[in-house]
């Protein structure tokens, strides 16, 4: 696109011969007028316009705010603006106006126009600078409208309160409200409350807009400094469920910790981010001010609860993770999980993030898995694997009735006939019965001791039939020597 701009005006303003009290300010803004051809002919519709001013005809720095036309209608190529670029861009140096330009229904990156058009001065302009320091005469300034240089000063601790047509001021002292405190404070009572209405702000009261309470030199946008009087240093109160009595714009983080005045450092100890996380630095107490560990939870006879929130539990439904560093990862160590689905608890040992279940109790069947999620409600205790213990207690029954003299002792030839027909001894189960249902260790242990004892008793019977054999083979020793010494 090619484009030729003329400038028609530069419209500043003018003076009268006479003054008149009711003519309105001129300001800043000033009317530029162009001409803009496209392609060799004039253009016509609408175009978004794009104004920057420089202090040079290429390069050098933007003056002002860019300014901006969006959709202003051109005819025969003539397009009038207003441009305001503040009164501080023009004071005395040279100007260049850059122009950018789109269709006016068009989102496409502005078409930067060269070359840039230099600002140009009225001949108005021309003369107000050639105008030499006082040759403008005392009869020439209506002292009702413009005033005299001030050609007096106040005191330290007071204050310019008028300034005169001749340039003489009037003092007052300073006013810090020391008066209206001391009165408040010594019957707050007869005043109600002090109430401090915050300043706008978009006025600069201090050098950094900071307000310090009880101190000179605040260091940050609202500095407390407590005297060391009864009761907070700083107090909120009524504040509703929907307004908070703390509260940072929303997706901003907020920080508390430890400001060194000496430094000018701050250290963070609670963080509270944007997606409502909270982070602490240090310990954490509940129910102590004197944390020895990283949580302590401490009240008579206190609960900790980790709660699932969902409706319906999961097989995840709460859990507690105790992890080590592995590599910069935290994804080794152990846990405790509730089993929502299957209302048990598992504990166990993490490895690389995988889980592997040690110890599952039911709560059901109030029984509990070692090494196993396979387990036997009719048991106590499912263990897939081996035990070793330095002892084992078990209750159960005892094999003393065999020895009680209604107990029928199976004769051994009777014995003898049983395990050649099953191959085991009575009251003892077979090896496949034991590979099928497992021993109860308590029960085997009584029919043991039963065999045992029957061992015992046929021991003692075979015993008192070899005394008396042993007796009756001495006898017919003894008959047989007497029948040998005969004549």
């Amino acid at each position: 696109m090619r484009t030729t701009l003329v400038l028609a005006a530069l419209l500043l303003g003018a003076l009268s011969a006479t003054h008149s009290v009711t003519a309105a300010p001129l300001g800043t803004a000033f009317t530029y007028q162009g001409v803009l051809e496209n392609g060799g002919a004039a253009a016509n519709g609408p175009y978004d316009l794009e104004f920057r001013l420089y202090d040079a005809a290429a390069g050098g720095n933007q003056i002002g705010v860019t300014q901006t036309v969006d959709d202003l209608v051109i005819a025969n190529g003539v397009f009038t603006v207003p441009l305001d670029f503040g009164a501080p861009a023009f004071a005395g140096q040279a100007r260049w106006l850059q122009i950018a330009l789109r269709p006016g229904a068009s989102v496409d990156p502005y078409t930067m126009l060269d070359p840039r058009q230099a600002i140009t001065a009225t001949p108005f302009a021309l003369h107000a600078q050639g105008v030499p320091a006082g040759s403008i005469s005392a009869t020439e300034i209506d002292s009702a409208s413009v005033q005299r240089r001030i050609s007096a000063s106040c005191a330290a601790g007071t204050s310019i309160r008028v300034i005169g047509p001749t340039g003489l001021v009037t003092c007052e002292a300073d006013d810090d409200g020391a008066a209206e405190l001391a009165a408040h404070a010594a019957n707050p009572a007869a005043h109600g409350p002090l109430v401090w209405v915050t300043p706008n702000a978009t006025d600069t009261y201090t050098a950094r807009d900071r307000v310090g309470l009880n101190i000179t030199a605040p260091e940050a946008t609202l500095h407390v400094n407590d005297t060391g009087s009864t009761g907070p240093a700083l107090l909120l109160q009524n504040a509703t469920a929907s307004e908070g009595d703390i509260a940072v714009v929303q997706g901003e983080v907020m920080q508390i910790g430890a400001y060194n005045t000496a430094t000018s450092t701050f250290t963070n100890y609670l963080n509270v981010d944007a997606t409502g996380d909270v982070g602490v630095a240090q310990r954490l107490g509940v129910g102590t001010l004197t944390p020895n560990a990283a949580l302590v939870v401490q009240a008579n006879d206190p609960v900790l609860q980790v709660r699932d929130d969902t409706t319906d539990n999961s097989a995840n439904a709460a859990r507690i993770q105790l992890l080590e560093r592995s590599g910069g990862a935290f994804d080794g160590g152990a846990f405790l999980r509730w089993d929502g689905d299957l209302n048990r608890l598992n504990i166990g040992t993490l490895s690389n993030g995988v889980a592997t279940n040690l110890l599952t109790l039911d709560r059901a069947s109030q029984s509990v898995g070692i090494a196993t999620t396979t387990l036997d409600n009719s048991y106590a205790l499912s263990v897939n694997g081996s035990i070793r213990a330095k002892e084992i207690v078990v209750e159960s029954g005892w094999a003393d009735f065999v020895f009680a003299d209604d107990y029928r002792l199976a004769p051994l030839p009777e014995v003898a006939q049983f395990i050649e027909l099953n191959g085991h001894l009575p009251d003892v189960p077979s090896a496949a019965q034991v590979a099928q249902s497992g021993v109860p260790l308590g029960e085997m242990q009584t029919r043991l001791l039963q065999k045992i004892e029957e061992l015992t008793l046929h021991m003692i019977a075979m015993d008192r039939d070899l005394a008396r054999l042993r007796e009756d083979n001495a006898g017919l020793r003894a008959r047989l020597t007497g029948a040998e010494t005969q004549p």
